[in-house]
């Protein structure tokens, strides 16, 4: 019996430690999306995906908007051939929002 709850002890102790283990590692995840999020919104051309996130907007919503011509190409979306990824600028696409 005494075995028994010293083993009961013993895994409460682990169950512990990796609770600190995995509250210090969600810790430093949300450091590090912190850090990833302050270079994304410091950067002026992100993808359309990167954007639309940063925007509040959906990726086809975002599509739509420069298909319908809302937006100017160079200025606030390039893109450098048909077909090919469309990178838009967080600074300007805000005046036009």
């Amino acid at each position: 019996m005494r075995e028994e709850l010293n083993a009961l002890i013993t895994l409460f102790d682990k169950a512990a430690a990796l609770e600190d283990t995995i509250n210090s590692l969600e810790l430093k995840i949300e450091s590090i999306e912190n850090s990833l999020n302050n270079k994304i919104s410091s950067c002026s051309w992100v993808v359309l995906s990167q954007a639309a996130t940063q925007l509040g907007l959906t990726t086809s919503a975002l599509r739509q908007r420069i298909k319908r011509d809302q937006y100017p190409q160079g200025i606030v979306w390039r893109q450098k051939e048909a077909k090919s990824t469309i990178f838009i600028n967080l600074e300007t696409v805000q005046e036009y929002l």
